[in-house]
């Protein structure tokens, strides 16, 4: 049993480009048609879960799933064969990419990448607002979040956990995300770029644009290609585990917690509370790498291009960026 989760979600983890969101009708496929290891029910179940914890979202339900299947054994064995594709990956690119960034096709390249990276974070904004029960009387809420992130560089730390003592307090209604990948770039353009500096703003939406066009969680992609920079093998090792440390602890006890618990009110507005700051901490993300990738008209153009092949075709992530790339040679 061991042995076939293993291989299952390491197809998964490697053959799914675009993010969390594409991962999830294959491992809806794999799990409950192909290997009848859930119901759709307990699928269902998992995946709420995996959406009211934060961390990426493929991770989290790769934990739910291997918990449910053979214990802790089967959560580490899932969470590692999901991780493992596309660590190797961002490994071997991290390795060449300084040989080959100051080429000139390839900054050409980055040019045109960077507003399609903006637009990529734009799109999942817009429909989350719709997903999360934004009103006026709750508005204000992500907005004082992306303000205070996005401007004023306080650490998203704090407002996470101003947000789940608020919510455990109050206690009323609703649950449903917490934002996945995109809502922690702004966590970790907050440690990397302004609080450490590390790396620049720039850099930082080079390394977005290359965790879009590998397979696997964008947020894991980002920590291991920026560990790998600043640490080498063991640096790109421990920023990896870092990233993926709280959903382990977390969603582990969500796992364990989330049947009896879900429709408790305290419990519900927990998660409430948690999406809408998601919300803000992406609207955080977008005015941090904004300010960066429009330099000039054809980066108004690009943006406007990407963000019409995202939002109206659903273009893939993966073949927006490879078609942003090539326009940025031919015309940047």
């Amino acid at each position: 049993m061991l042995l076939k989760i293993f291989f299952t979600f390491f197809k998964i983890g490697a053959f799914t480009i675009g993010g969390a969101y594409a991962m999830i009708p294959l491992i809806k496929r794999e799990v409950c048609q192909k290997n009848n290891w859930l119901t759709e029910d307990e699928f269902w179940d998992g995946l709420s879960a995996a959406q009211s914890c934060p961390g990426p979202i493929a991770i989290n339900l790769s934990i739910y799933i291997g918990y449910h299947l053979a214990k802790g054994k089967g959560m580490a064995i899932a969470v590692l064969a999901t991780i493992l594709p596309s660590f190797i990956i961002i490994l071997i690119i991290a390795m060449l990419f300084q040989q080959f960034a100051e080429i000139t096709l390839v900054q050409k390249a980055f040019h045109s990448l960077r507003p399609a990276v903006v637009a990529l974070i734009a799109v999942p904004l817009i429909q989350m607002s719709r997903q999360s029960g934004l009103a006026l009387s709750n508005f204000w809420f992500p907005l004082s979040v992306a303000i205070l992130v996005g401007f004023f560089r306080i650490s998203p730390v704090y407002l996470i956990l101003i947000t789940i003592a608020f919510a455990v307090y109050q206690g009323l209604k609703k649950q449903k995300l917490f934002g996945g990948g995109y809502a922690i770039l702004a966590m970790i353009n907050q440690e990397v770029v302004l609080k450490n500096a590390w790396i620049t703003h720039s850099q930082f939406m080079d390394i977005v644009a290359i965790s879009q066009m590998t397979p696997g969680p964008i947020a894991i992609n980002a920590a291991t290609f920026i560990g790998y920079q600043k640490g080498g093998f063991v640096g790109s090792v421990l920023s990896t585990l870092g990233v993926i440390s709280p959903s382990l602890i977390i969603m582990t006890f969500i796992t364990l917690t989330y049947i009896k618990l879900k429709n408790q009110p305290w419990f519900k507005n927990i998660f409430q509370k948690l999406r809408l700051l998601s919300l803000g901490l992406i609207a955080a993300a977008f005015i941090m790498v904004a300010g960066d990738a429009f330099r000039d008209l054809f980066s108004v153009l690009v943006f406007t291009a990407s963000f019409i092949a995202s939002w109206k075709f659903k273009l893939n992530p993966f073949y927006l960026l490879i078609g942003a790339a090539i326009v940025g040679i031919a015309f940047g």
